[in-house]
């Protein structure tokens, strides 16, 4: 089964399945795939691969600042597909609260471990320079 989820914009998300198991993921859906995939081998599932754009792996916790949470917020929110459809103040901030608590559920688990799957990572800035993918195993 292959696992294609792609993330473009932290609005949209799109998950598909074919064959043995792989993934392809784009920025923080990198780490996530990494779980997801910890998780499927750890339930005996074989995956093959999960190839990463422009993903980072988190070794140590952090915090994103409060401006940071907020100015990514409101560029979600002012994003076009988007704002047409929070136009109430209560929309508004539910969905501020949602981006927080993704980015501090992000910036707190650490992409640790090892898993049986190649990674594949490519860098698109990496692709405009002229490098175009790396491949790794975990450790």
């Amino acid at each position: 089964m292959v696992i294609c989820a792609t993330v473009p914009q932290i609005d949209q998300s799109d998950i598909c399945a074919i064959d043995d198991y792989g993934a392809k993921i784009d920025s923080a859906g990198g780490n996530l795939a990494f779980h997801v995939t910890k998780e499927l081998e750890r339930r005996g599932r074989r995956v093959i691969a999960i190839v990463m754009f422009d993903s980072g792996r988190v070794l140590e916790t952090f915090r994103f600042p409060d401006e940071q949470v907020a100015r990514l917020a409101d560029e979600f929110l002012e994003a076009d597909g988007v704002k047409e459809y929070v136009h109430s103040a209560v929309l508004r901030d539910k969905a501020t609260r949602t981006i927080h608590k993704y980015l501090e559920t992000l910036s707190q688990t650490k992409d640790d471990g090892v898993i049986d799957a190649e990674i594949h990572l490519a860098s698109l800035l990496s692709a405009f320079y002229g490098r175009v993918c790396h491949s790794m195993r975990s450790s």
